[in-house]
């Protein structure tokens, strides 16, 4: 339409042309704000939310320390039995003074106690630590004999990846090198091995290996005790049970067989009497571990083992 069409209408059919002009002009201008929004928008939408910078630290957060944390899977007991666990919440802790003081030491050679074991002391009683040189071959003997009980302790190899020692649980009759017992091995590449010693005899036997840590690393051993049923834990995995079927109580030791081996941290609580298990002597042990084969007390293939001896004092 021209400027004289648009002239020559009248004046009211011109009013209402502006005004329909102006209101296509203003949702156009509003379709292209709403185009522009959406564009501006979108990829914001799929971005991570950033965490505050001034987040408090408040009581419903939780430290690393405080998060559950995961729970060793338990090997099943023996068929029929209960699993052992200690009874006794509170650990008696032993000191290593007196240990090397009142434990009765054997050896293959005429020796004191106090060239093969020795005390370091620390800042307190739990981390100082007994050490054992291993020359000669002998071992440290409790006084007391135990039956039901719950212990254990600490022990690191300082630099021998191939250290040897053992504790001797159930140790009874003629002191020798070994005397009759059932021996948890503490030998670094099979550690937690449970076998019997001597003359001694059991249901089983049970051959483990790679539960060791390296060398200058601290291991943790746990033993419990029920009428001659042996449980083991080593840097908290369960190895298995044993059950002895001749010797169900006795003194324990602990060996020095040829490798220097430091120790610390015992405890000991024995356990009541009625807390006992009594199981059959035939009861089938299993374990999580595949068997694998272990000399059970290796000495060395160029190394005789070392003659029977009279206990020193």
């Amino acid at each position: 339409m021209n400027t004289l069409q648009l002239q020559s209408r009248p004046r009211h059919d011109r009013s209402n042309l502006a005004r329909l002009s102006f209101a296509r002009f203003r949702r156009t201008i509003g379709l292209w704000i709403c185009v522009s929004l959406c564009v501006v928008i979108t990829p914001s939408l799929g971005d991570e939310p950033k965490p505050a910078s001034n987040i408090s630290q408040g009581a419903g957060i939780q430290e690393p320390s405080q998060l559950p944390q995961p729970q060793q899977t338990p090997v099943p007991p023996p068929s029929g039995a209960a699993a052992i666990t200690p009874d006794s919440p509170q650990r008696q802790l032993l000191s290593v003074s007196d240990i090397k003081k009142n434990w009765v030491i054997f050896s293959v050679e005429k020796t004191g106690r106090d060239d093969v074991w020795k005390v370091q002391k620390a800042a307190t009683e739990e981390d100082s630590e007994l050490i054992c040189l291993g020359k000669p071959f002998g071992y440290l003997q409790s006084p007391e004999k135990f039956a039901d009980f719950d212990m254990g302790f600490e022990w690191k190899y300082p630099d021998d990846p191939n250290g040897n020692s053992g504790l001797l649980v159930y140790t009874d009759k003629e002191e020798r090198i070994w005397p009759d017992s059932i021996q948890i091995q503490l030998h670094a590449p099979a550690a937690g091995s449970i076998f019997p010693a001597g003359a001694a005899t059991s249901s089983t036997t049970i051959n483990v290996k790679g539960l060791s840590r390296p060398a200058g690393e601290w291991n943790s051993l746990q033993v419990s005790s029920r009428s001659g049923r042996l449980a083991v834990v080593v840097n908290g995995t369960r190895v298995g049970e044993v059950l002895a079927t001749d010797q169900t109580s006795g003194r324990l030791a602990l060996q020095s067989e040829g490798a220097v081996v430091h120790f610390r941290r015992f405890w000991l609580n024995p356990a009541p009497k009625e807390n006992s298990v009594t199981l059959e002597k035939s009861v089938t042990v299993e374990t999580d571990k595949p068997p694998t084969k272990v000399d059970p007390d290796p000495v060395g293939s160029s190394e005789p083992k070392p003659p029977a001896a009279n206990p020193q004092s």
